[in-house]
């Protein structure tokens, strides 16, 4: 049954895929509406120990994917806020993770800084360019990145069944920024090939490093 889900989640994935390139919007309000059902079910049925916040983190992807899919104004305001929800979910997935062995080197805090770099390049790049939206990005930034740093010090205090759920957070940096440069900077179509490539793996990868605790 797992692997008849996870072959349906992955088919799935490679037709929206090829919605996304052939322009097919009207198949993708399927296809794309039914990746984070997939990975969820998957998730509940695979888990040992099922984290409730992770179920919340993957039903807000939901709605943040249903959303993204409509050109009307509010949509994208809606779909972010859903996105934003589901990162905070995933920090204090973490969170608990972590307070289980909170000893960290004060030294490790270093590693934030790339993350703060990368966070005031995107807002100067990205963020200049979102108008009204523009203050709206900043927490969203922090957020996402704050999700990867927790997961990032999740890691290093020895639980390294995450190290593939901290590959995701990056993806997933990596597809909101590709996301928002296609949105806002360039109107390129490959670019939301890349989006829905990123976004689904970096999906996948947080969830894989749940399934073992």
């Amino acid at each position: 049954m797992l692997k008849l889900i996870f072959l349906i989640f992955i088919l799935d994935f490679i037709w929206d895929l090829f919605n996304v390139l052939k322009g097919c919007k009207k198949e993708r309000y399927l296809s794309k509406s039914l990746l984070m059902p997939l990975l969820l079910i998957f998730y509940i049925l695979y888990s040992k120990n099922i984290n409730y916040f992770v179920v919340a983190a993957l039903s807000a992807g939901f709605l943040g994917d249903v959303f993204l899919l409509s050109d009307k104004p509010y949509s994208l305001i809606i779909g972010g806020t859903s996105f934003l929800l589901g990162h905070i979910f995933y920090i204090i997935s973490y969170i608990g993770i972590l307070s289980k062995n909170p000893k960290l080197s004060p030294y490790l805090f270093i590693l934030i800084i790339p993350y703060i770099l990368y966070g005031i390049y995107a807002y100067k790049i990205i963020g200049n360019k979102m108008g009204n939206l523009k203050l709206a990005s900043l927490p969203y930034i922090i957020i996402i990145l704050l999700a990867s740093i927790i997961c990032l010090f999740t890691v290093l205090s020895s639980n390294h069944n995450f190290i593939i759920s901290l590959i995701g957070t990056l993806l997933f940096i990596a597809s909101d920024s590709i996301l928002g440069y296609r949105m806002f900077i360039s109107k390129k179509k490959y670019l939301d090939f890349l989006v829905m490539l990123t976004y689904v793996i970096a999906q996948t990868f947080i969830v894989f490093g749940f399934l073992g605790i």
